[in-house]
């Protein structure tokens, strides 16, 4: 009877928290959609598409690449959360959005010319990697915590039982 007991308090514990071994097709897809709709601006502007830009928008300067690109950069967050929180994702699919921002940080903050640089996917690719090192540490860490949570909760329970 303990055993069964501890095991079922474990698996209730470790239900909550380890979502990546049940992952799901559409949250994954979700996941990669929130990172490539940030460039949709240049498949509009590379297929020749484009829309009325409102007048508010148009009235400041704005044309239709940017209008885009201003939209995309709320919707993208928006998917990327709610796909994470209403799937199950797996733990790597997440380094495409963090490429595509990470790539977008370049071109915010560095020079316009570094877009010719030969070296500008060993700079993204590289913080990239280093950013989903650093998401993996603390999976990692809260897996370690979660571990130690639950031996601490086997040992009261067993300790109630005798």
């Amino acid at each position: 009877m303990k055993a069964l007991t501890v095991q079922k308090l474990k698996d209730q514990v470790l239900a909550g928290v380890t979502n990546t071994s049940r992952s799901s097709l559409l949250g994954n897809l979700l996941v990669a959609l929130s990172g490539f709709i940030l460039y949709s601006d240049k498949v509009f502007s590379f297929l020749g598409m484009q829309f009325i830009v409102p007048e508010k928008w148009a009235a400041a300067g704005m044309d239709f690449p940017t209008f885009v690109w201003f939209c995309s950069q709320t919707i993208s967050p928006a998917i990327w959360a709610l796909s994470t929180r209403l799937f199950k994702t797996h733990l790597l699919i997440h380094a495409v959005p963090v490429y595509c921002y990470v790539l977008q940080l370049y071109f915010i903050f560095f020079d316009f010319k570094i877009v010719d640089d030969s070296y500008l996917q060993v700079y993204v690719v590289g913080t990239t990697v280093l950013t989903m090192l650093a998401l993996l540490g603390m999976w990692w860490l809260l897996r370690r915590h979660v571990a130690q949570k639950i031996e601490q909760a086997k040992k009261i329970v067993l300790e109630n039982g005798k």
